[in-house]
């Protein structure tokens, strides 16, 4: 699966893929960041750059998160499954 990711932000912005069972807003958080437990790749972008993340995904749950300081907690989640 190949993910093009885009930094449309000025700020600081990152792309991490976990499998887990776990749904994406129920992860552990401490000090601001959620668990980055199964993580399989990720991907750190600056302000306005694109990046692309290549990944051979199992079947299963999977959730992508910026886990940049508050942003996990501000929405920045998505739940997604491979079949």
């Amino acid at each position: 699966m190949t993910f093009k990711v885009k930094n449309s932000a000025s700020i600081e912005h990152e792309l991490v893929v976990i499998k887990t069972n776990t749904p994406a807003a129920k992860l552990k958080v401490k000090n601001g960041e959620a668990s980055e437990a199964g993580s399989v790749g990720e991907v750190e972008l600056g302000g306005g750059s694109s990046k692309t993340l290549k990944l051979n995904l199992k079947k299963g749950h999977y959730v992508l998160i910026c886990n940049v300081k508050g942003h996990y907690m501000a929405g920045m989640h998505k739940d997604f499954t491979v079949k």
